[in-house]
């Protein structure tokens, strides 16, 4: 199957920018892991930064891809995404 090349992917590739596999992203470990409470119309959640980066992660590399900012792909952006996008507080640091 060929590769579609979205003008973020062109932009990387000229700048010379290592493109992530967003199939399979790499699970770090953050010391200690937080849990981020955050609530919604069908009530009030928790997730752990595992869980975030497990559910999340995947999409929101795609759509960093999509609007042509591949070098601020981490992990660690993902989260800080996920919680300025959803209010989520820390409920407690495992």
């Amino acid at each position: 199957m060929r590769e579609t090349m979205t003008p973020g992917r062109v932009n990387a590739r000229r700048r010379g920018i290592a493109i992530p596999d967003c199939s399979k992203p790499q699970l770090m470990m953050f010391q200690p892991e937080r849990v981020w409470q955050y609530q919604d119309q069908d009530g009030v959640h928790e997730m752990s930064e595992h869980d975030i980066i497990r559910e999340m992660y995947p999409w929101w590399a795609k759509q960093m891809m999509k609007v042509g900012l591949p070098e601020l792909i981490s992990p660690e952006n993902c989260i800080q995404d996920f919680v300025v996008v959803h209010w989520a507080s820390v409920t407690k640091e495992e």
